[in-house]
C-alpha cells in the first residue's frame, strides 16, 4: 500500500514538473539521493525485479508507451533495445529539450547497463545511427547530433572477460578509431577522444593492478603484469600524449619507482628480457625526455655517484646504456613515434618474425648530441661509460682471458659462474656500443688494448663485439687506422703465445679483416672526395691561391703526407709480423701470413699512390720474385713428387709454396686438418755431418733473408721482424724444456739423427723455436757502438731502427718509425746470450737448432757473435790435461763450434761481411786465424784419432776451411790464410797444399779423363766387361768419377 502511495505521489510530481519547464528540476528529481520517495520506489522496483522481472519490465514499458510514444514493437526485447532511439524524438517534442545533455546522460547510463547483456544489438544500432548522421549534410545540427550520440555511449566499458566480449569490445573501438581518423570536425574528434578515455577506464585501472603484480612471486604473473604495463605506457605516452605535467609526473614516478626501486641492485620483476625496460624508457622519453634522462637513466647509471669497483649493478647499467643509445638513435634517425608493441609468435620451424632494426655505428659527437638536444646529458653518460669499462675490465675482462696461465686447463663452465654472467652481459652491451659511444677517461691506447684483450675472451659474443668495434673504428676513424692495427699486432706478440694455435690463427684472420676494412674505407673516402671536390673546386681553389700568394703554407698536404708515412710505417710492421709467422711449422699460419702480405701490398699501393724512387719494396713482391731461385737451391732435399711439381709448375710464388702440404715442408708434421691427420713423424735433423741444411723450409727462410733481398729492399719490415721474432723466440724457450730428464750425457756427442719417438707438442714447439731462432739470427742488427761502453755485457747498447735502416733512410721514414717505435725493442746481445749457452745443451734437438741458428747469422752480426763466442773458443782450444768426462764435454763444445763456423762459411756469410777480413792487410781477422790455428794444432796433436767425435770435428773443420776460402774472390785467396796456416801435412799425411793453378789443372784432367772414357766405350762397344765396369763405377766410385762414367754411358747411348 505504501509503495502504491509513492507511485501516486511521483506521478503528481512529474505532472507538475513537465508543464513548469524547470531546467534544474528534472536532473535533481531523477538523481539518486535527491528525493527519498524516488529512491524508495527504485529500491522497491529493484527488489521486485529479483522475483518478477518480466512483469516489472512489462509494466514500465506500458507506462512509457502511454507517455506519447507511438511506435509499437512486436516484443518487449525490441522495445528495450529501441529506447535510445526514442530519446531523440522525445526530446524534440519536449519543452525540456534545452536539457538535452543532462537527459542524454541518463539515457547513456541506461545504455551502459544494456550493453552488458546486449552489446551486439547496441553496437549495431549505434553504428546504424552514426551512418545515418554521417549521410546528412554537414552542419551545426549534424555535429551536435553526433556529439549527443557519442555521449550516449560514454558509460560503455570494455569487458575484460570473457575473451570473446573483450575482442568484440576492441573491434568496436577499432571502428570508432577509423571514424576518428576520417572525420575532420574538431568538435567530433574531441568527443571521440573523450569517449575513448571513458571506455578504456578499466584498462587504466588495470595499471594499478599491474604495478601490484610486478613483485609477484609467480614469475608468469609478474611477466604478464610487465607486458601489460609495457603496452599501457605506450598508450598513455604515445597515443594519449600524457596529461597535465603534475599528473603525468606523478604517474611516471610511481611506475619508475615500481620498476627501478631506488637503492636496489636489480629491477622489478627479475628474469625478464631487459629490452622491455629499455622500450618503456623510450616510450617515456618520447614525450618527457628530461624526465627519462634525469629520473631514470641517470639513476640507473649512478650518475653523480662513485661506481664501486667490486659491487656493480649490471642489469641497471645495461638498461641505462641501452636506453640512452636507443633514444639517441631514434632522435638522429628521426624515427618519430615508436610503434605499438607486438608479440611475434614463433613459427612452426622455431623461427621468430622480428622487425629489422638498423642501429647507428657512427660516433655520437658533442655537436651531434647538441643538435639532438642531448648535450646536457651526454658528458655524464660518457664519464660513467668510461668508469664502467674500467671496472668490468678488472672484474670480468683480464681475469677471463683464455691466454692467461691462471685459466689453463679450465672449462668454460668453471669460468662463467652465475655471479659473472650479468656482468658479462653488461660488458657485451658496453663493447657493442663502441665506437658509437666513446668513453671519457680512457685514452685511445687503453681503449684499443682493452678491445684487443677481449678478442681472446672466454665469451664468444664478447669476442665478436670486440672485433666488430675494431673494424668500425678502422672504417670510421682515418687517424686511428694505423693505431688499431699496430696495437693489435703488439697484443698478439706479447700476449698470444704460440701454444695457443687457435688464437694465433684467429689473430691472423682478424688482421686480414682489419686490412680489408681499411682498404674499403680508403675506396669509400676516395669516392666521397671525388664527389665533393667538384662542388668545392671553384671556391676552394680561389681561397687556396690567395693563401699561398700571401706566403702561407699548405698545411693540409703536409699533415696528410705525414699521416700517410705513419700508416706506411705501420704496414711495414704488419709485414714484419707476417714474415715472422712464416716460421710456423703449421700450414694455416703460413697461408694466412702470405695473404696478409698481399693485402698489405694492395693497401700500401692505395695509400702511397704513385711509387717514388726511394720507396721500399713490398715484402710480397720480393718474396714472389725470389721464390723460384730459393726453391731451386732446396731441390736436393725434396722428394721426387715435390721436384716434379716444382719443375712442372708454370709459375712459382709464395702462394704456391705455402700450399705445398708434404711433410717435408712442415718439419715432418702433418696437421690434423690435413688428409691423414695427426703428427706423423718427429723433427728431422737440422744439419747432417757434412754440414748441409736438411730442412727445406729453414733453408728457404735463410735464402729469403739474404743480404741483397729482404735486408736491402725491405729494411723497415726487417727491423720489426727482428723485434717480433726475438720476443716470440724468448717466450717459446720455456716451452721446449732444454733440460730433459731421461737424456744420457753421452748424447752430447751423438749426431742429430736420434732414434725416432712419438711426436709430442714439445717436438712441434721445438720445430717452431728452431725456425724462430734461424729467422732472428738472419735479421738481427749489429750493436751500435757507444762513446762510453758499459763494463757489464748485460748492459750493452741495443740497436736502433734508424741505424738498421742505414744512412740513406729519408727523414719521413725515420719520423714515422720513431712515431710508432718498435713493438717490442730488444738488444741483439740478448739473442747471443740466449743461443750460445745452448751449444752445451744435452738436448739434441735444442742444441742442433742453436747450431743452425748461429750458423745462419747475417753478415752484419758476425762481429757481435764472435765477441760472444770468444770465451767458448778459448775453452775449446785449451789443451790442458783433464779427465775423460771433462774431455768429452770439451770435445762436444769443439764439435758444435766447428759446425757453427762450417754453416756460416757454407752459406757464404764470411765472404760478404766487412769484419772478417782485416782492412789493413786484407787477410782474415786475427780472431779467426787464432781459432783456425788452434783447431789445427789440436787435431794434429791428438793421439786418439779413431774417436768418432774427432772424425766429425775433422769433417766439419775441413768443410769450414774449404767453404771459407771459396767465399772470397780470386784476388783475396792468397791473403786469406797466412803461409804458416796453409800447410797441414801432419793432419792426414797427404799433400794438402791448395792453389788456384792446381784447381784448374784438376778440372782439365777430369775433362780429359771423361773424353778418354767416352772414346774407349765408343770403340769397344762389343766388349761387355768394359761396359759392366763403367756401370759399376757409377755406383762405387767417388762422386766425381761416378758422374763422369754416367755421362760417358749417356753420351754413348745418345749417339746411337
Amino acid at each position: 500500500m505504501v509503495n502504491f502511495c509513492h507511485f501516486i505521489r511521483m506521478t503528481k510530481q512529474f505532472e507538475c514538473i513537465i508543464p513548469n519547464r524547470l531546467s534544474d528540476r528534472p536532473l535533481k528529481t531523477l538523481q539518486r539521493g535527491e528525493d527519498p520517495v524516488m529512491d524508495q520506489i527504485l529500491n522497491s522496483l529493484g527488489s521486485l525485479a529479483e522475483h518478477c522481472l518480466p512483469s516489472i519490465l512489462k509494466t514500465l514499458l506500458l507506462w512509457f508507451e502511454r507517455q506519447g510514444v507511438e511506435d509499437h514493437w512486436a516484443s518487449p526485447d525490441h522495445k528495450q533495445q529501441n529506447k535510445a532511439d526514442q530519446k531523440g524524438k522525445r526530446l524534440e517534442a519536449n519543452p525540456n529539450g534545452a536539457n538535452m545533455h543532462l537527459i542524454a546522460d541518463l539515457y547513456a547510463e541506461v545504455v551502459g547497463v544494456l550493453v552488458q547483456s546486449r552489446f551486439h544489438s547496441v553496437r549495431q544500432r549505434f553504428m546504424a545511427e552514426l551512418k545515418e548522421l554521417r549521410s546528412k549534410e554537414p552542419g551545426i545540427h549534424a555535429t551536435e547530433s553526433v556529439q549527443s550520440l557519442m555521449l550516449g555511449m560514454r558509460f560503455f566499458r570494455v569487458k575484460m572477460v570473457p575473451i570473446e566480449e573483450f575482442e568484440a569490445s576492441f573491434q568496436f573501438l577499432q571502428e570508432c578509431a577509423q571514424y576518428f581518423l576520417e572525420v575532420k570536425e574538431k568538435e567530433i574528434k574531441n568527443s571521440l577522444a573523450g569517449l575513448f578515455v571513458e571506455i578504456l577506464t578499466p584498462l587504466a585501472s588495470f595499471l594499478t593492478l599491474c604495478l601490484q603484480q610486478l613483485k609477484s612471486r609467480d614469475s608468469k604473473m609478474a611477466r604478464v603484469a610487465l607486458e601489460s604495463l609495457y603496452r599501457l605506457i605506450w598508450v598513455y605516452m604515445i597515443r594519449i600524449k600524457c596529461e597535465s605535467n603534475t599528473a603525468t609526473h606523478s604517474r611516471l614516478q610511481s611506475i619508475v619507482n615500481s620498476l627501478f626501486p631506488k637503492g636496489s641492485k636489480g629491477v622489478v620483476p627479475r628474469d625478464v628480457p631487459l629490452s622491455i625496460f629499455v622500450k618503456i624508457i623510450q616510450f617515456i622519453a618520447q614525450e618527457r625526455l628530461d624526465f627519462a634522462m634525469r629520473e631514470i637513466i641517470f639513476e640507473l647509471l649512478s650518475v653523480g655517484r662513485q661506481i664501486n669497483k667490486f659491487v656493480l649493478t649490471p642489469e641497471r647499467f645495461s638498461i641505462g646504456l641501452r636506453a640512452f643509445l636507443v633514444i639517441a638513435d631514434a632522435l638522429q634517425q628521426k624515427e618519430g613515434e615508436p610503434p605499438m608493441p607486438q608479440n611475434f609468435a614463433p613459427l612452426p620451424s622455431g623461427s621468430t618474425l622480428r622487425v629489422k632494426k638498423t642501429y647507428l655505428t657512427k660516433t655520437l659527437t658533442d655537436d651531434t648530441a647538441r643538435s639532438l638536444g642531448l648535450h646536457t646529458y651526454y658528458p655524464h653518460v660518457k664519464k660513467v661509460f668510461g668508469d664502467i669499462l674500467r671496472a668490468l675490465d678488472s672484474q670480468v675482462g683480464r681475469p677471463l682471458m683464455m691466454t692467461s696461465s691462471q685459466n689453463a686447463n679450465k672449462e668454460p663452465i668453471e669460468i662463467m659462474t652465475e655471479d659473472r654472467k650479468p656482468k658479462i652481459d653488461l660488458f657485451r652491451t658496453s663493447i657493442a656500443a663502441v665506437p658509437r659511444l666513446m668513453p671519457e677517461g680512457l685514452s685511445k691506447t687503453d681503449l684499443l688494448e682493452l678491445l684487443c684483450r677481449l678478442t681472446v675472451h672466454f665469451d664468444d659474443e664478447l669476442r665478436g663485439h670486440a672485433c666488430q668495434s675494431m673494424q668500425t673504428m678502422t672504417h670510421d676513424f682515418p687517424t686511428w687506422r694505423g693505431d688499431v692495427v699496430q696495437t693489435y699486432i703488439g697484443f698478439l706478440v706479447k700476449e698470444v703465445g704460440d701454444t695457443h694455435t687457435q688464437f694465433v690463427d684467429q689473430g691472423l684472420r682478424i688482421i686480414i679483416q682489419l686490412l680489408a676494412t681499411w682498404k674499403n674505407a680508403l675506396h669509400a673516402d676516395a669516392g666521397e672526395t671525388k664527389n665533393g671536390k667538384n662542388e668545392k673546386k671553384s671556391s676552394g681553389n680561389a681561397d687556396k691561391k690567395m693563401h699561398l700568394a700571401a706566403g702561407g703554407v699548405d698545411h693540409s698536404l703536409e699533415k696528410n703526407s705525414a699521416l700517410i708515412e705513419q700508416h706506411i710505417a705501420v704496414l711495414h710492421a704488419v709485414e714484419g709480423y707476417a714474415m715472422v709467422k712464416l716460421c710456423n711449422v703449421r700450414l694455416v699460419p703460413r697461408r694466412l701470413a702470405v695473404t696478409i702480405l698481399r693485402e698489405v701490398k694492395i693497401l700500401g699501393k692505395t695509400l702511397r699512390g704513385s711509387p717514388h724512387v726511394n720507396d721500399e719494396e713490398w715484402v710480397s713482391d720480393v718474396l714472389d720474385q725470389l721464390c723460384p731461385t730459393v726453391i731451386e737451391t732446396c731441390l736436393p732435399l725434396l722428394p721426387q713428387v715435390e721436384k716434379t711439381a716444382f719443375l712442372s709448375s708454370p709459375s712459382v710464388d709464395m702462394h704456391w709454396l705455402v700450399e705445398r702440404s708434404n711433410t717435408i715442408w712442415t718439419a715432418g708434421f702433418l696437421e690434423s686438418s690435413e688428409p691423414g691427420g695427426g703428427a706423423k713423424s718427429g723433427l728431422p735433423p737440422s744439419s747432417n755431418p757434412t754440414g748441409d741444411i736438411s730442412d727445406p723450409w729453414a733453408k728457404c727462410l735463410i735464402g729469403f733473408l739474404n743480404k741483397d733481398f729482404i735486408h736491402k729492399r725491405c729494411r723497415s719490415a726487417s727491423v720489426h721482424a727482428w723485434s717480433i721474432s726475438f720476443h716470440r723466440l724468448n717466450a717459446l724457450f720455456s716451452v721446449i724444456d732444454p733440460n730433459p730428464i731421461n737424456e744420457q750425457r753421452a748424447s752430447l756427442l751423438r749426431s742429430a739423427s736420434a732414434v725416432k719417438k712419438p711426436t709430442t707438442e714439445k717436438d712441434i714447439s721445438l720445430g717452431l723455436w728452431k725456425n724462430y731462432a734461424v729467422f732472428a739470427c738472419r735479421v738481427v742488427p749489429a750493436n751500435v757502438p757507444m762513446a762510453i761502453r758499459c763494463a757489464s755485457p748485460d748492459l750493452g747498447p741495443s740497436s736502433s731502427p734508424e741505424s738498421w735502416l742505414g744512412e740513406k733512410a729519408d727523414g719521413h721514414k725515420i719520423n714515422a718509425l720513431s712515431h710508432i717505435m718498435s713493438i717490442v725493442p730488444q738488444s741483439p746481445t740478448a739473442l747471443y746470450k740466449l743461443l750460445t749457452p745452448l751449444l752445451r745443451c744435452e738436448s739434441v734437438g735444442v742444441r742442433d737448432a742453436a747450431v743452425l741458428a748461429l750458423g745462419a747469422v747475417n753478415h752484419a752480426a758476425i762481429k757481435d757473435l764472435m765477441e760472444e763466442l770468444v770465451s767458448y773458443i778459448r775453452e775449446a782450444l785449451d789443451r790442458k790435461q783433464e779427465n775423460m768426462r771433462r774431455r768429452r764435454r770439451r770435445d762436444a763444445l769443439r764439435l758444435q763450434l766447428v759446425r757453427v763456423f762450417h754453416l756460416i762459411a757454407q752459406i757464404g756469410t764470411f765472404g760478404i761481411s766487412s769484419c772478417v777480413l782485416d782492412k789493413d792487410q786484407q787477410s782474415l781477422h786475427p780472431s779467426f786465424v787464432e781459432y783456425i790455428d788452434g783447431a789445427r794444432l789440436y787435431l794434429e796433436s791428438d793421439n786418439d784419432k779413431d774417436v768418432p767425435a774427432l772424425k766429425d770435428i775433422k769433417t766439419h773443420f775441413c768443410g769450414f776451411i774449404t767453404s771459407l776460402i771459396s767465399s772470397f774472390s780470386l784476388k783475396f785467396l792468397f791473403r786469406v790464410l797466412q803461409s804458416s796456416s796453409r800447410w797441414s801435412a801432419l793432419t792426414e799425411g797427404q799433400d794438402m797444399f791448395y792453389s788456384p793453378e792446381r784447381r784448374v789443372t784438376r778440372f782439365r784432367v777430369a775433362a780429359l779423363g771423361h773424353d778418354t772414357l767416352v772414346l774407349l766405350l765408343e770403340f769397344n762397344f762389343e766388349v761387355g766387361a768394359l761396359l759392366d765396369w763403367a756401370v759399376d763405377r757409377c755406383y762405387t766410385a767417388i762422386p766425381q768419377v761416378g758422374d763422369s762414367c754416367f755421362r760417358a754411358i749417356a753420351a754413348l747411348f745418345g749417339s746411337r
